[in-house]
């Protein structure tokens, strides 16, 4: 079994003004997850990032079950796969829990969905109210519980079907990314079919839409409109929450994954003057001259420790006096460097800022996008879960980051003797 098509997408929705979801893709893995943060501006989108952020730290791990489940699916080798899980989950727990005592937050939390493919299996791993679905046959089948009061209710007949649509407590977890106790994930497995489709989203597109509205405009062999339908049929529907959705399209014979790009402007028919926010994560697409003498095992392995970043031009990627704790690689588009008003030049593929090992460096330089740009970033803190879990690969991007510092350095005192001996020349 093959993704024969993989497209996510994620939006403010119709009222909001910020994001709070999240999206994943990692296609090699494959690994795609969804998280609905909650505790609003710079603490909902905070936990979703960070919950991202571990199961991207532990994509190998889950590859190499994948890999194993593939060769032989024993018993002994599911059980591995989903203690794994549970275990990526509740790391994710503790990291929201101590970033949330960090910042003073009293509520911040995340659902998450996450979903992973061996062989003809998906394995759906779940805590929260966002949602796995399985579309056969045009028909929609829900392969998730939300850990709601008003759910929970429901499924102990304590209240009726009509009573849940509006109950008070539809919303209201009982379990949360965050929660001060260990998750009870919930983890399933399912057999796929060729023409299948698995459908991860967020609450607010279950809150906007009921099920025979989010199936009708699903099509397997353009998954790139389904997903646009879906997140303007909820805009439509004035949702109050963030969207987001994953879709992955399965088939039986070995083809080729496509993974078209979602087109933001066709979502603006009808939209309200928001921006469209269509998210794509990075693969393990690790590109850049900083990892051009990697071999493809060595770039797998760096790749979750990797954060891809888009900006528009004009937009300031870092500026002097910032703490050095970022690696930014442009790996498309250009970026223009300047060092206190002395323009350096433009880097269009390579290391323009590095991470001060001492931990105590700040940026000497400014970078400006000229164009729509990208750069793959190495934080500080994903740097050190790499030197501790691969120590052999992170000496290598650290040389690699040191020789990418060199030869900056070298460029800038170059410039500073061609503007000494031009103000010499004056004198």
């Amino acid at each position: 079994m093959r993704i024969r098509q993989a497209v996510a997408g994620t939006h403010a929705g119709a009222v909001r003004t910020f994001n709070e979801d999240a999206v994943l893709r990692l296609g090699r893995v494959p690994l795609y997850a969804i998280a609905d943060g909650m505790g609003g501006p710079d603490a909902g989108d905070v936990a979703a990032q960070l919950s991202l952020d571990v199961v991207k730290r532990h994509a190998m791990t889950i590859r190499d079950h994948n890999i194993a489940l593939t060769r032989e699916r024993s018993a002994e080798h599911r059980r591995a796969l989903q203690r794994s899980l549970d275990s990526v989950f509740n790391r994710a727990s503790q990291q929201i829990r101590e970033e949330a005592a960090r910042r003073g937050k009293s509520v911040m939390g995340a659902s998450l969905v996450l979903c992973t493919i061996a062989d003809e299996y998906a394995y759906i791993a779940h805590v929260g109210d966002a949602r796995a679905y399985l579309v056969r046959g045009g028909t929609l089948q829900r392969l998730t519980e939300d850990h709601t009061l008003a759910e929970l209710k429901l499924r102990r007949g304590r209240i009726t079907r009509a009573e849940y649509e509006n109950h008070p407590e539809r919303h209201v977890l009982y379990q949360s990314l965050g929660a001060p106790f260990e998750l009870d994930v919930d983890l399933a497995e399912v057999r796929l079919e060729d023409g299948d489709i698995l459908l991860l989203c967020s609450d607010g597109v279950v809150g906007s839409l009921d099920d025979a509205q989010i199936s009708s405009g699903l099509d397997p062999w353009d998954l790139n409109g389904s997903l646009r339908g879906l997140l303007r049929a909820c805009i439509q529907a004035r949702c109050t929450d963030n969207i987001s959705a994953v879709m992955l399209g399965m088939e039986g014979e070995t083809k080729t994954e496509v993974v078209p790009k979602v087109d933001p402007e066709a979502l603006a028919d009808d939209d309200p003057p928001t921006t469209p926010d269509v998210v794509e994560t990075p693969s393990f697409d690790v590109r850049g001259t900083l990892f051009q003498d990697l071999d493809e095992a060595q770039r797998t392995a760096l790749a979750p420790y990797l954060e891809e970043r888009t900006f528009n031009a004009g937009d300031r990627l870092f500026a002097v006096g910032d703490p050095a704790d970022v690696a930014h690689v442009v790996v498309g588009g250009r970026a223009f460097l300047t060092c206190h008003g002395l323009p350096i030049g433009e880097v269009a593929d390579g290391v323009i800022s590095a991470i001060a090992f001492d931990g105590r460096g700040l940026s000497e330089l400014e970078a400006v996008a000229k164009a729509p740009t990208t750069t793959l970033c190495l934080t500080r803190r994903r740097f050190e879960d790499l030197l501790v879990e691969k120590p052999a690969l992170a000496a290598r991007i650290a040389m690699g980051l040191s020789d990418a510092q060199g030869r900056l350095g070298r460029t800038l005192a170059s410039r500073l003797e061609a503007v000494e001996a031009a103000l010499k020349g004056k004198g």
